[in-house]
């Protein structure tokens, strides 16, 4: 017994899992005093108390590792897992289908009707970041078909990213794919917060850490080899004017080609660079935030803004849209003007965005970009599950619940075995 709770002490402090090999962690030393100090503290305060003192005091973690502790107290941590279609693929019993499962996850007991149904559905649906309709779709489908012990390892590997996380730049920018966020953080404290739209399951954004160097005002548009090859080009070839009516230009080394000349029925892929012009139609909207990065992605703007009103934001070719991304660019500015001789106040932005030409803004001190994926979120007063889009935290769950070698707590004197 002294064993095993030195090992979850342990954990809770040091961590298990190591996200670079993608490994469980050996268990470190710990000294047979270690281990006596550390239950003597149950004199004084109960073992929840204890256990939820251990591992970092960010905020953050206490919240998630609080809510986590909650969520088992009142939920039976289910291993069961479902094979749930979604309506469109199967239409009989819906609703009995969704009790069932819902019934074995103890969100619902036998009695329930078709009304508590419905209402414990909507709750299930926001606890796990997906808008609250009461319908079978594949991400609800996707959500209740994952045991709630799967869960639970999520929320575990939540809370162990979050302890090896070093300690960010107090000016930051921070993005958590499966969330759809972006936070803006200045002296600690966050400033602006806004939803974004992501990559498809096909066209992944990438985790990355860079620098934001530049806002850029009406940017172009140069675009990718890919997208002109698979979905320009085909329609290039039914209309020759379809560059011009999307405003598009074509380059051939740098040097103007006019679409309408050339036989596109030979080609099978794109041989020249296509450029989108600064405007309102531009895919990149209005503003793009710039930052080096290995995958030519960036965050900004986009004339398809009814999307921002989806909880589930997966649509773009692997960039990061963002909602009101002028606020963004206005905050940013605002703790860029800090020392600079002529700051780039609001009205300056404004007034730089009604001459509607491409305009780069430098920044006088870059700001640090993080782009994260952590499934399981935790706020002040509520844990989200949100869904684990790209599978990334599939593989780590799997390789928790495959770790069937006995794990060995080494002391001072003895490895002592533990399960």
């Amino acid at each position: 017994m002294l064993a095993n709770f030195a090992v979850i002490v342990n954990d809770l402090n040091a961590g298990f899992f190591d996200f670079t090999t993608k490994k469980v962690k050996e268990i470190s030393a710990i000294s047979h005093q270690e281990m006596r100090l550390k239950i003597k503290e149950l004199d004084t305060i109960s073992v929840t108390k204890l256990l939820l003192k251990q591992g970092p005091a960010d905020t953050n973690y206490r919240f998630l590792a609080t809510h986590l502790y909650n969520y088992c107290k009142k939920y039976s941590v289910d291993t069961s897992s479902f094979t749930l279609k979604t309506e469109k693929e199967d239409s009989i019993d819906v609703l009995g289908r969704v009790k069932k499962v819902l019934i074995s996850k103890k969100y619902l007991s036998e009695e329930a009707d078709s009304a508590l149904i419905i209402e414990t559905l909507k709750a299930f649906q926001l606890e796990n970041g997906i808008g609250a309709d009461a319908k079978l779709g594949f991400n609800t489908v996707k959500a209740l078909n994952e045991s709630t012990y799967d869960k639970v390892l999520r929320a575990s590997l939540a809370l162990d990213k979050l302890r090896s996380q070093e300690k960010k730049p107090s000016k930051h920018v921070r993005i958590n794919l499966p969330e759809f966020r972006l936070y803006f953080f200045s002296d600690d404290t966050l400033r602006s917060e806004h939803r974004i739209i992501i990559g498809k399951v096909t066209n992944q954004t990438p985790e990355l850490v860079s620098n934001i160097n530049r806002i850029t005002c009406f940017p172009y548009w140069r675009v990718p080899y890919s997208i002109a090859s698979k979905e320009i080009l085909p329609d290039l070839k039914r209309n020759k004017n379809y560059l011009a009516k999307h405003h598009y230009k074509l380059y051939a080394k740098e040097k103007e080609v006019d679409p309408t000349t050339i036989n596109w029925s030979k080609y099978s892929s794109f041989p020249f660079q296509v450029v989108q012009q600064p405007g309102k139609w531009n895919s990149l909207g209005l503003v793009k935030f710039e930052f080096n990065n290995s995958h030519s992605v960036y965050v900004h703007d986009t004339p398809s803004r009814g999307l921002f009103n989806n909880s589930f934001r997966s649509y773009s070719h692997g960039c990061m849209r963002c909602q009101y991304p002028q606020e963004l660019a206005k905050t940013i500015l605002k703790y860029d003007s800090i020392g600079r001789k002529e700051p780039i106040t609001s009205e300056v932005f404004d007034s730089i965005m009604k001459l509607e030409r491409n305009y780069p803004i430098p920044l006088k001190n870059s700001v640090p970009i993080f782009i994260e994926y952590q499934s399981v979120v935790a706020y002040r007063d509520r844990m989200v599950f949100y869904i684990d889009l790209y599978n990334r935290e599939k593989e780590l769950v799997g390789k928790l619940k495959g770790k069937s070698e006995k794990r060995k707590v080494k002391s001072k004197n003895e490895f002592v075995e533990t399960n």
